[in-house]
C-alpha cells in the first residue's frame, strides 16, 4: 500500500491579478508546508496545510521533474503503471508544468516540461537496460476528452470521434480503436506529442489567452521481454493535463465557452465525487459518471503508482480557487494504491528456454568430447612420428631380410630341382643344418615385421576411428548450432505469432463483449416492445370488444331487439347492410366458390371472408400502433428537449445565484464603510454640538430669563443622539437577504444635503435664543436616523 505522491506548485501573480488590486497571499515556509492567508479576506480563508512538496513560485522546471515524475521511470519499466495529472484552476500552470511554455516539447531543455524530460529519461534508461536476451518496444497514443467525447489527438481532422472505453480481464480499462504509433527514438515520440498538441481544442477567456478546452491523455505504452528469465512485462505511463476548472463570473464565458466550462465543471466535479468517496471509504465509487474518472480508475486506489501535482495561484483575487485546490490535493493525498506488477511467463517461452539450455549443456559436452579427441589425435600423431622414426632406424634389417628373402627363393628353387631329379640320400647332417639354416633366416625377422606391421595397423585404425570421431562431432556441432539459428528464427516467428494471437483474442473478447452489450440492448427492446405489444393487443381487443358491441344491436333481426323509438332510418341502415352481406355472401358461393376455393361448402366462405374482415382489421391496428409509435417518438424528442431547456435554464440560474452573492458580498463590504463613514459624521457632529452648546449654559440671569424655549430642543437633541449612538456603534449584521434598497442610492441621498457649519457663537447669539431653520428641516428624510439630528440643528 502507497499513497498518491501529492505536490503543490504556486505561480506568481499575472497582469490580470495585479490590475483587479490582488495581493500575494500564499506562503511557503519551507518545502512541505502552506499558508493562504489573504489581508482583506475573512477568518475562514486562512488555512495551513502540508504535502509531499511544495514549489515556490521561483522553482524551475527541472527541480519539479527531479521530485515528482523523474522516479517514476524506474517503475515504468520494471513493469507498474504509473501516472502524473496537474490539477488547478484554469490560469494556475497546469499545462506549462506538463508541456512547457507555447512552443511545447520543443522548447528550451531548461523551460521544457514533465513530458519531454520522461521521454529522455526513458529512452536513455531502455538503451542502458537494452542487450541480446532484454528487448523493449515502446509505442504512445494521445487522446483528449472534449464535452464528454473521447477524440484520437493523432488522426487528421478527428476521424475517430467518440472513441468507447472497454474493459477485459488481461488489458483492463482501454480505449477502442485508439492509434498505437511505434516509437523507435525519442525523436519519434516527441513528434507524436507535438502532433497531438496542435489538435488539441483551446480557446481564449478572460483569465487565459490559451485556456485548454478538453483533457488530454498522453499513453505511452512499454513491453520489456528477457529471453533468458522468460518473462513479459507490460505497463503504462499516463501523463493527463487536465483542463482548468472556470467560475463563470470570472472568465465572462458565453456561446460555445460557456458550454464547455460547464462539461469541464461537470467533469471535474466527478473527479472530486471519486476522491472524496475513495477517502470516506465508500463501497461504491462512482467512476462510471464521467469518462475522465473512468480512464484514470486504475490511478485512484487502484494499482498504479500516481504522482499528482495542484497548482494554484498566489493572488488573494483568486484566494477561492486556491482554497478549493488545495483542499482538492490534501483529500487526494490520503488516497492508498497497492502497485501491481504487470509481468506474465508464456509456456511456449519456458519451453524454449529448456530447449535452449539443453543445446547449450549439450554443446557443452560436444566442445569437451572434441577437446578430448583432439588430445587422443596429437597422442596419435606422436605415435606415428616415433614409428616413423623406428622405421627409418629399422632399414638395414630390412636390407638384410631383402637379402634372406633372396636366398630363401633360391633355397626354394634348389627343394625344386631337387624334386625333379630323382632322390640321392644324404647326410642327415646336411638336412639338419638346412633347416637351421633357413630357420634362421625367416624366424626373426618374420615375427619382428608381424609385430611391428600389427602395431601400426593398430595405431592407423585408432587415428582413423578417432578422425571420424572429430567429423561426427564436427557435424554434429554445425547441426546443433544450426538448429539453434532455427530455434531462435521460430522464437522469433512464435513470439511474434503470440502477439498476433494475443491482440486478435483481444479483439474478440471486445467483439464478444460489444455483443453482449448490443444482445442485451436487444433484448431489453424487445422487452419494451413486447411490453408495448400487449398493452397494444389489449388497446385492440377492447375496441374489437366496444365495436362488436356495437355491431350486435345493428346485425340483429328486428324480432329480437327491435324497440319502438328507433327510427325508420336505422331500420334501413340495418337492412342495408345485410344486403350487402347476403350480396357478398352470394358472390363467394357462386363466382369466388367455383373457380378458386374449388366447389368448397359454403361454411368455408364464410370463414374465409371473416378471416379477410379479421385481416384487413389487424392491418389497421398496425397502422394505428405505428402512428401512436411515431407520436410516443416525438414526446420523447420534446421531453429531451425541455430537459435540455431545463438544464440551460438550471445553469443560468446558478449563474445568477453567483452574481448575486458576489453582490452580496460587495454590499457586505459597502455596509461596513458605510458604517465608517457614519460613525465619521456622528463623532463630527457631536462636536460641533459640544461647540453650540457650551456657550448656551454659562450661567446668567438674563440668559435664564430669556432662554426657556430652548431647552426642550436641547434635551430632546440630547435624548436623539443618545438613542442613536448606540444603534451606530453596533456591529452591521445581515441574514442573508439582500438590501431592498442598494446601499450606493442611500450614500447618493446622504451626499446630496447640504451640511452648514455653524460659525463661532457670538454674544448675540448668546443671549438669544437659536430657532429651528426651515431650509434645514424641509430637506430631512423620514427615514433617515440622522434627521433628528438636522432636524435639532
Amino acid at each position: 500500500m502507497s499513497n498518491i505522491h501529492v505536490s503543490c506548485r504556486v505561480r506568481p501573480q499575472n497582469a490580470l491579478e495585479k490590475k483587479q488590486g490582488g495581493l500575494d497571499c500564499v506562503a511557503t515556509p519551507d518545502g512541505k508546508s502552506l499558508e493562504v492567508n489573504p489581508e482583506d479576506g475573512f477568518s475562514t480563508d486562512y488555512l495551513r496545510c502540508t504535502f509531499d512538496q511544495v514549489f515556490p513560485h521561483d522553482a524551475t522546471q527541472r527541480q519539479v521533474y527531479e521530485a515528482t515524475a523523474k522516479s517514476l521511470v524506474v517503475d515504468l519499466l520494471d513493469g507498474y503503471n504509473c501516472t502524473v495529472f496537474a490539477y488547478g484552476q484554469t490560469g494556475s500552470g497546469k499545462t506549462h508544468t506538463v508541456l512547457g511554455p507555447k512552443e511545447g516539447v520543443g522548447s528550451k531543455p531548461d523551460e521544457q516540461g514533465l513530458i519531454a524530460r520522461l521521454v529522455h529519461d526513458i529512452f536513455d534508461r531502455v538503451g542502458m537496460l537494452s542487450s541480446e536476451t532484454v528487448h523493449f518496444e515502446l509505442s504512445g497514443s494521445f487522446l483528449e476528452i472534449y464535452m464528454e467525447q473521447i477524440r484520437d489527438l493523432l488522426q487528421p481532422n478527428f476521424i475517430k470521434k467518440n472513441l468507447r472505453i472497454r474493459e477485459n480481464g488481461p488489458r483492463g480499462i482501454y480505449v477502442d480503436d485508439l492509434t498505437h504509433v511505434p516509437a523507435t527514438s525519442e525523436e519519434v515520440m516527441l513528434q507524436l506529442v507535438e502532433r497531438g498538441n496542435t489538435n488539441r481544442v483551446v480557446a481564449c477567456t478572460r483569465m487565459n489567452n490559451d485556456s485548454s478546452r478538453s483533457h488530454t491523455i498522453l499513453m505511452i505504452n512499454m513491453t520489456r521481454r528477457d529471453v533468458l528469465a522468460g518473462t513479459e512485462k507490460k505497463a503504462t505511463m499516463y501523463v493527463v493535463d487536465l483542463a482548468g476548472s472556470e467560475m463563470v463570473a470570472k472568465t465572462m464565458a458565453s456561446g460555445k465557452t460557456l458550454n464547455e466550462a460547464r462539461a469541464i465543471n461537470k467533469s471535474l466535479s466527478a473527479l472530486s465525487n471519486v476522491i472524496k468517496a475513495l477517502v470516506e471509504g465508500k463501497k461504491h465509487i462512482p467512476f462510471r459518471d464521467s469518462k475522465l474518472t473512468r480512464l484514470l480508475q486504475d490511478s485512484l486506489g487502484g494499482h498504479a503508482k500516481t504522482c499528482l501535482i495542484v497548482t494554484i495561484s498566489a493572488s488573494s483575487y483568486n484566494v477561492a480557487e486556491t482554497i478549493s485546490t488545495v483542499r482538492f490535493g490534501m483529500r487526494a493525498k490520503e488516497i492508498k494504491n497497492e502497485p501491481l506488477l504487470h509481468e506474465t511467463q508464456s509456456l511456449g517461452v519456458a519451453e524454449y528456454q529448456e530447449m535452449y539450455q539443453a543445446l547449450l549443456a549439450e554443446n557443452a559436452e560436444l566442445h569437451a568430447t572434441l577437446q578430448q579427441v583432439q588430445a587422443e589425435k596429437e597422442t596419435l600423431l606422436v605415435k606415428c612420428e616415433s614409428l616413423e622414426r623406428d622405421e627409418l632406424e629399422l632399414e638395414p634389417e630390412e636390407h638384410e631380410h631383402s637379402i634372406s628373402t633372396d636366398s630363401q627363393t633360391y633355397c626354394i628353387s634348389l627343394v625344386d630341382v631337387g624334386s625333379q631329379t630323382a632322390p640321392v640320400e644324404a647326410p642327415s647332417s646336411s638336412n639338419s643344418l638346412m633347416q637351421a639354416f633357413s630357420s634362421f633366416l625367416f624366424v626373426d625377422n618374420q615375427s619382428q615385421r608381424h609385430h611391428r606391421t600389427q602395431s601400426v595397423d593398430a595405431v592407423q585404425s585408432q587415428l582413423a576411428v578417432a578422425m571420424d570421431k572429430v567429423t561426427q562431432l564436427t557435424e554434429d556441432l554445425r547441426l546443433c548450432r544450426s538448429e539453434n539459428e532455427a530455434l531462435k528464427d521460430v522464437h522469433v516467428i512464435l513470439s511474434e505469432q503470440n502477439r498476433t494471437f494475443n491482440a486478435r483474442a483481444a479483439e474478440f473478447e471486445a467483439s464478444i463483449t460489444a455483443l453482449h452489450e448490443i444482445n442485451s440492448s436487444i433484448s431489453a427492446q424487445n422487452t419494451v416492445l413486447s411490453e408495448r405489444n400487449k398493452e397494444l393487443e389489449a388497446k385492440a381487443e377492447a375496441q374489437m370488444q366496444s365495436l362488436a358491441s356495437q355491431m350486435e344491436p345493428v346485425l340483429a333481426s328486428p324480432d329480437d331487439h327491435t324497440t319502438v323509438s328507433e327510427s325508420p332510418q336505422k331500420h334501413m341502415e340495418m337492412l342495408s347492410r345485410k344486403l350487402v352481406e347476403m350480396k357478398l355472401h352470394a358472390h363467394y358461393v357462386t363466382e369466388y366458390a367455383k373457380a378458386v376455393l374449388d366447389h368448397e361448402k359454403y361454411e368455408v366462405v364464410c370463414q374465409m371472408t371473416q378471416l379477410r374482415l379479421q385481416n384487413e382489421q389487424f392491418r389497421y391496428n398496425e397502422h394505428q400502433k405505428e402512428v401512436q409509435i411515431k407520436e410516443l417518438e416525438a414526446k420523447c424528442v420534446a421531453l429531451k428537449e425541455t430537459i435540455q431547456k431545463s438544464e440551460d435554464h438550471a445553469s443560468s440560474v446558478e449563474r445568477s445565484v453567483q452574481e448575486y452573492q458576489s453582490l452580496y458580498k460587495e454590499q457586505v463590504r459597502l455596509s461596513h464603510e458605510k458604517q465608517q463613514h457614519l460613525l465619521k459624521e456622528v463623532d463630527y457632529y457631536k462636536m460641533i454640538w459640544h461647540r453650540v452648546s457650551k456657550p448656551t449654559n454659562e450661567p446668567s440671569n438674563n440668559a435664564d430669563a430669556k432662554t426657556p424655549s430652548s431647552s426642550p430642543p436641547t434635551s430632546s437633541l440630547a435624548l436623539a443622539l443618545e438613542t442613536i449612538e448606540p444603534t451606530l456603534h453596533r456591529p452591521a449584521s445581515f441574514s442573508g437577504a439582500v438590501p431592498s434598497e442598494p446601499l450606493s442610492l442611500m450614500a447618493l441621498k446622504r451626499s446630496s444635503r447640504t451640511i452648514v457649519k455653524p460659525l463661532s457663537p457670538s454674544p448675540r447669539t448668546l443671549l438669544s435664543p437659536r430657532t429651528p431653520r426651515p431650509s434645514l428641516e424641509g430637506k430631512d428624510d423620514e427615514n433617515d436616523p440622522l434627521s433628528i439630528v438636522f432636524t435639532q440643528q
